[in-house]
């Protein structure tokens, strides 16, 4: 899935990159869907998703309130009316490789980056040791209260779940199901980003 980029820019500042990672951190608790890989960027939304074409449609009317809500609160103008997506199915091994590599190369494409070292996508944790050097807390650790500022929403954060304490951002390694990745790259030489 990926949405809209006609908007110039729907993310302005890394809080609103936070809040999109956290509302992409909750879908697998309110929908029965699997995120596999996903990145926010400035102007749009990557995903890999396993689900229905019902749940999937579902996904982009949660993320799309969200977001709409997040920039009416800080100032800036709504989505456009007809904001939309692109739902394509994976119908191969091959295809799910190929959309991995695209959506973890996007953000280098676009920013002067490696593939893979983005904060606001998950490329970062697969055959890598990056994640180790992140503070975590877990949100077991946390306060209803605080949980509840963090994800904007009162429904419970698994208490395993790894957070940033600084970002206050749901770490990718907590929510992303990498067994689609492992099986298509079941080597690291194999994956070559």
């Amino acid at each position: 899935m990926s949405t809209d980029g006609k908007n110039k820019g729907i993310f302005h500042d890394d809080s609103q990159y936070v809040h999109a990672v956290n509302s992409i951190s909750l879908l697998n608790l309110i929908l029965p869907v699997k995120v596999h890989s996903y990145e926010v960027m400035r102007s749009h939304l990557h995903l890999l998703l396993s689900g229905t074409g019902a749940t999937c449609v579902a996904v982009f009317d949660y993320l799309k309130a969200r977001i709409d809500k997040r920039l009416r609160e800080d100032g800036f103008p709504p989505l456009p009316e007809d904001y939309d997506f692109k739902l394509v199915p994976v119908e191969s091994e091959d295809q799910m490789r190929k959309n991995i590599v695209y959506i973890a190369r996007n953000a280098s494409e676009a920013r002067p980056i490696r593939a893979g070292s983005y904060l606001w996508g998950s490329s970062m944790i697969y055959y890598s040791e990056v994640p180790r050097l992140f503070e975590t807390v877990r949100a077991g650790d946390l306060s209803v209260r605080e949980l509840r500022r963090i994800f904007r929403t009162h429904r419970p954060i698994p208490p395993e779940r790894p957070i940033h304490p600084g970002l206050k951002m749901a770490l990718p390694q907590g929510f992303v199901d990498t067994g689609v990745f492992y099986k298509v790259f079941p080597t690291a030489t194999q994956y070559g980003l």
